[in-house]
């Protein structure tokens, strides 16, 4: 991303390419913001593991590289947030087992660092 404005928030929407002709509906929003001194928040995909993915009742997530407390939500494909959790600690275990089955995003948001995971429901 080029030229963006500090302290500034932005969202957007991903889109897959299935074929030439065909894409997938757009995932739900996805918000960031710039900071003042580096710019875009740190986006680390390595900072958040689920087990066991696909899950139909509990599922553990860990989180590494993110100064506790952070906020974890998760977040239906339209981009609905259906749960907000406020941890303290870097391991904790979420129910699915309410969730319909189908796809959702686990997003963890802490200061400055910000990452997403899809969650498969069975």
């Amino acid at each position: 991303m080029e030229n963006l404005e500090a302290e500034t928030e932005y969202e957007f929407f991903i889109v897959n390419r299935c074929t030439e002709t065909l894409t997938s509906a757009a995932t739900g929003r996805i918000q960031f913001a710039t900071l003042a001194e580096t710019g875009i928040a740190t986006v680390n995909p390595d900072a958040l593991t689920l087990s066991p993915n696909p899950a139909s009742e509990m599922v553990t997530l860990s989180v590494t590289g993110i100064a506790a407390p952070f906020t974890v939500e998760v977040v239906d494909m339209t981009g609905k947030v259906l749960s907000t959790l406020n941890a303290e600690h870097s391991t904790l275990q979420l129910d699915v087992s309410l969730f319909a089955q189908g796809a959702y995003f686990i997003r963890v948001t802490g200061e400055n660092i910000y990452t997403v995971k899809k969650l498969i429901v069975k």
